[in-house]
């Protein structure tokens, strides 16, 4: 589940950084590999128990995550039901609309909007050549 979910805030991460005329391959904390979006992962990094872990495990907590979301397969192993795949996306995109506080503003953001100011900040210190500040933990 959190696998799912992390893939998930990954691909708001690599919008972000492209909208923010980022190159999302190219990262500092990710190697690079190809089919690899290193950027989007060192995006994602300070935000990832903030969205992802929080999401999935406010689901399991709340009792939303039931063993029909899952399906054995023959070896042992599980993976989604399609209802199991719904609720994750649900539960990851009510915590992306969701409120933080961030850095140097006086008004609270969705996390989504968090992401995008966070890729806007790396690509202004980038090219100012200026140290990047990631978003921390409110």
């Amino acid at each position: 589940m959190l696998s799912y979910a992390y893939v998930l805030v990954a691909g708001e991460c690599l919008c972000a950084a492209a909208a923010a005329g980022l190159d999302p391959r190219i990262g500092c904390l990710h190697r690079p590999r190809a089919g690899r979006a290193a950027l989007s992962l060192d995006l994602m990094e300070p935000l990832r128990p903030l969205i992802a872990d929080q999401a999935v495990l406010g689901g399991v907590n709340n009792g939303q995550v039931k063993a029909q979301s899952l399906m054995r397969e023959e070896e042992g192993l599980q993976r989604f039901a399609n209802e199991g795949r719904r609720l994750i996306i649900d539960l990851v995109e009510k915590r992306m609309t969701s409120n933080v506080s961030v850095n140097n503003r006086s008004e609270p953001v969705s996390y989504r909007a968090a992401i995008g100011l966070s890729a806007r900040a790396l690509a202004n210190s980038l090219r100012a050549q200026e140290p990047f500040a990631a978003m921390e933990r409110p």
